[in-house]
């Protein structure tokens, strides 16, 4: 059973992107940039507002996928943000439990 939802939240997260680097059953680190240009997240962002636009974007990406997961195999998950992994591996930690949580994509 454990191994049907672990592969049932590995499908959904690869929904989309297929960058994931799978790190456990329950666990993956995910390069959404690709899916962010989609949704609209600015590559060449260069001021405080464009950097609140692009937060907005990310968050809302993530709560997508948040819900695919649970849709998927009824098993609601944390999410780290972050603009590289150790800070996203880190995030949840605050986010926990069954919240997102976003490092501060750029210093204040």
């Amino acid at each position: 059973a454990y191994e049907r939802a672990s592969a049932a939240f590995h499908d959904a997260v690869r929904a989309f992107t297929p960058a994931v680097e799978v790190v456990s059953l329950d666990e993956c680190y995910v390069d959404l940039a690709a899916a962010l240009l989609a949704d609209g997240a600015d590559a060449d962002a260069n001021d405080a507002n464009d950097d609140d636009d692009d937060a907005a974007v990310v968050m809302g990406l993530v709560e997508r996928v948040r819900a695919a997961v649970l849709a998927a195999c009824g098993c609601p998950c944390s999410a780290g943000v972050g603009p590289n992994q150790l800070l996203a591996r880190l995030a949840p930690r605050r986010a926990k439990p069954h919240a997102p949580h976003p490092w501060p994509l750029s210093p204040p």
